[in-house]
């Protein structure tokens, strides 16, 4: 009784690439390829042929002695990782704006950290002059500037910062709104990746 896990088929496989892409070779027309030694190549047990013939809708790589079947990617697999890919571009761009337009990228993580507090502060001084500003008061000592004049210019920069984070947003939502409405690749790649800052006020 023949074993076909390791009965030879007569078909040896010539692999193209890293990935284990590859060309079925019949043994016997070996001549048909002078510039390969058929003796070196792996060959497929009956099994794997078997398995090659019937793999319908499924790529085929050859590793390590084994065949192994894939799905291939359909149109919607492509679509959607077309997407995913769209969204970490639109995302990066977004907070590469902000970063640009509000000079982020020249403040240390430490200081960013305290502009929730310093625009908390500010706000609450702009509605009531005699509110607690411990942070800002520190700043303005630290400064060797005058404590009003500082809340003033926090409280500027919170209101700038607040209206440029949010019509980035905004424009930001936008586009993502049109890639999740994309039907197809090509569509996906016409949507144009932008962003401009809010008018002056």
């Amino acid at each position: 009784m023949i074993d076909i896990n390791t009965q030879l088929s007569g078909y040896c496989v010539r692999i193209n690439n890293e990935a284990g892409e590859f060309d079925l070779i019949d043994r016997t027309l070996a001549q048909l390829y002078p510039d390969i030694n058929i003796d070196e190549l792996p060959e497929l047990s009956i099994s794997q042929y078997q398995q090659w013939c019937g793999r319908g809708n499924q790529t085929a790589v050859y590793k390590n002695g084994e065949l192994i079947l894939q799905a291939k990617n359909s149109p919607a697999i492509n679509l959607a990782q077309a997407k995913a890919a769209k969204l970490v571009e639109l995302n990066a761009a977004a907070q590469a704006f902000v970063n640009q337009a509000a000079d982020l990228d020249s403040i240390p993580d430490f200081e960013l950290q305290t502009w929730p507090l310093q625009s908390a502060e500010a706000q609450a001084w702009a509605a009531d002059n005699t509110a607690a500003t411990p942070v800002l008061d520190r700043i303005a000592a630290a400064r060797g500037m005058e404590p009003d004049k500082l809340k003033a210019a926090a409280l500027r920069k919170a209101l700038a910062y607040s209206a440029l984070s949010a019509h980035v947003a905004g424009q930001r939502q936008a586009l993502q709104s049109k890639i999740g409405a994309a039907k197809t690749v090509d569509a996906l790649d016409k949507i144009k990746i932008e962003f401009t800052a809010p008018e002056a006020v």
